[in-house]
């Protein structure tokens, strides 16, 4: 009957830290959730600068490539070009940050 008691005795003490490491498990997933949720909207925030940052680097691209290849017809490709910077401006500071 002895080592049934410390048998189970024994038995609630791991259960207790079994259930005490879940619950420290839980709460820095918890953590880490709320880390990568800041993290996700901080990145989100340099969607629209990066849009206007590749924007920019296409057009001089297709200039750098229309000059090399010396073309005539290429000026008329050079006005049909667009720069997205319109799109970018018409947002304000706030909505940006």
């Amino acid at each position: 009957m002895e080592t049934r008691k410390n048998f189970d005795q024994d038995k609630q003490i791991l259960l207790e830290k079994a259930v005490t490491g879940l619950e420290q498990l839980h709460s820095n997933l918890n953590n880490l959730n709320r880390n990568l949720e800041t993290i996700n909207a901080i990145g989100s925030q340099f969607e629209e600068p990066a849009h206007l940052w590749n924007s920019f680097h296409g057009l001089l691209k297709k200039n750098v490539e229309l000059i090399r290849d010396g073309s005539n017809k290429g000026q008329n490709e050079t006005s049909k070009i667009t720069f997205d910077i319109t799109e970018y401006s018409s947002i304000t500071t706030e909505e940006r940050l």
